[in-house]
Parts: C-alpha cells; sequence; structure tokens
C-alpha cells in the first residue's frame, strides 16, 4: 500500500456515488459516469482520477463480490475515491512486473499516480481508496 493510513478528505457526502455489478463493462461505465458528472478540460491529474477509478474498479469486478460501489470526493488539492466490493478476503497487493506482462499491474499505476492508496477490511466487505493529489500535479501544457 501507499500510505501508512488512511487519508480522509473533509467527511461529507460523496460529490458521487454509483452502484456497479459483477460485469466486464463495469470499469468503462463507472469511468464515464464520474467523467460525465464532472467535465473538466483532461489535465494529467483529471487523467489520473480517470485511470484510477478504472483500476479500483476493475479489480472489483474480477476480485470482489457484487454489487460494488464507487464513491469520490472531490475538493481544490485533491480527490479520494473509494470502490467497495462485499468480498472481505481478497486484499489487493501490487504486483512485481517480472511476474506477468501486462496483467494484474493496475495497482502499480494506482500507487503510481496516488499520494496514498489502502485497504479497509470489514465483515461486510472491503473498500480500497485511492487519494489523487491534484494541486502538485502539472497540467499537460505545464510538461
Amino acid at each position: 500500500m501507499n500510505g501508512a493510513e488512511s487519508v480522509q478528505v473533509e467527511r461529507r457526502p460523496p460529490d458521487l456515488t454509483v452502484e456497479f455489478e459483477r460485469h466486464r463493462l463495469a470499469p468503462r461505465y463507472v469511468r464515464y459516469r464520474v467523467l460525465d458528472e464532472f467535465p473538466r478540460p483532461m489535465s494529467l491529474e483529471w487523467q489520473s482520477v480517470a485511470i484510477v477509478v478504472t483500476e479500483l474498479v476493475a479489480n472489483a469486478v474480477q476480485h470482489g463480490g457484487a454489487p460494488g460501489r464507487m464513491h469520490i470526493w472531490i475538493d481544490a488539492e485533491q480527490t479520494r475515491i473509494e470502490v467497495f466490493d462485499c468480498n472481505p478476503e481478497g486484499v489487493p497487493v501490487v504486483r512485481h512486473p517480472a511476474s506477468r506482462t501486462g496483467w494484474k499491474l493496475g495497482l502499480r499505476l494506482v500507487t503510481q499516480l496516488t499520494t496514498a492508496w489502502g485497504v479497509d477490511v470489514n465483515a461486510g466487505g472491503k473498500t480500497v481508496w485511492a487519494v489523487v493529489d491534484i494541486a502538485s500535479r502539472p497540467t499537460s501544457d505545464e510538461r
């Protein structure tokens, strides 16, 4: 995991909640819902948010129990993404590139694109959360 503890954006109701079923198109559906709900220029930070949402939902679909739920909180400095699934087992781990070629490397992307991420497990399932620090990332024009 990246980050020692769960980093919380001010606890308020999520800016968006999307429920999804265990279906191969769920990651695309949730990503489109986020991008439709919060239309913004495709800056590097917003691309990072879209990738992290996609990867966390894809992991929940592949390894978790249905139904799943994604919450997102957005403020001026960071975006927090939480993806819940009903399977308390199968805590995600980052794999090394040599272990697979092109598969099961999504959490490596999540680690590189986030300030922190982790897993909270309880009897009802698990929540994988990630924080993207928006304020410190350069925009595509700055690169």
